[in-house]
């Protein structure tokens, strides 16, 4: 594993950064560069799956809804789902 073979700096967390290479909102380019050449470990979080993150992650883990108002018509409320 990577960062077996250095100490991390530091922690760096980019939730949502599946989410926003999904929708080409930041420069998949940098992000390729941050995750091929971490200097820190890194925990990556979002909706899609990205075979960028997951194949050079420690760690992947995947979360999955069994239910959920949306289900059932309700929309996104302010204070719960953002």
């Amino acid at each position: 594993a990577a960062w077996a073979k250095q100490q991390p700096d530091g922690l760096l967390i980019l939730d949502e950064i599946g989410d926003a290479v999904e929708l080409e909102l930041i420069d998949v380019d940098l992000v390729k560069q941050l995750v091929m050449h971490p200097m820190a470990e890194q925990i990556y979080t979002g909706h899609v799956e990205q075979p960028l993150f997951t194949e050079h992650a420690d760690y992947v883990t995947e979360c999955r809804c069994v239910r959920h108002p949306y289900q059932s018509g309700v929309q996104a409320r302010k204070g719960i789902e953002y």
